[in-house]
């Protein structure tokens, strides 16, 4: 065997390769693996609140999303800033939709907490 036959350096496979081909496994994409590198790196609400800021827009409306976003994501709770008390008020009136929007793209989010500042 050749080290460019099998992938290995000295003729050796590498490790976990073979399991991964009896497992049906293969390649798969990066964003798969985003959630847990986040958690390995001890941000967990990293990843889901980067697809929920992406998306803001069509969880809440273009005229919600332009007074109000995501802030942070920790332990579940999905803290949302506004810029005026009328849109917090707005946000929460629409929460429990909002949460069901929410946790459809980011399921570990268990509440949302709306605050006022910039």
């Amino acid at each position: 065997m050749t080290p460019e036959r099998d992938g290995g350096e000295g003729g050796w496979p590498r490790p976990g390769r073979a399991a991964r081909r009896r497992a049906g496994g293969g390649p798969r994409p990066v964003s798969s693996s985003l959630p847990e590198v986040a958690r390995l790196l001890g941000t967990p609400g990293a990843f889901e609140l980067g697809v929920l800021s992406e998306h803001w827009e069509s969880l809440v409306g273009l005229q919600l999303a332009s007074h109000c976003s995501p802030r942070s994501l920790e332990g579940g709770v999905l803290v949302v800033v506004a810029d005026g008390g009328a849109w917090a008020a707005e946000l929460r009136f629409l929460s429990a939709a909002l949460l069901a929007k929410v946790r459809q793209m980011a399921p570990t989010v268990r509440s949302v907490v709306v605050r006022v500042g910039t």
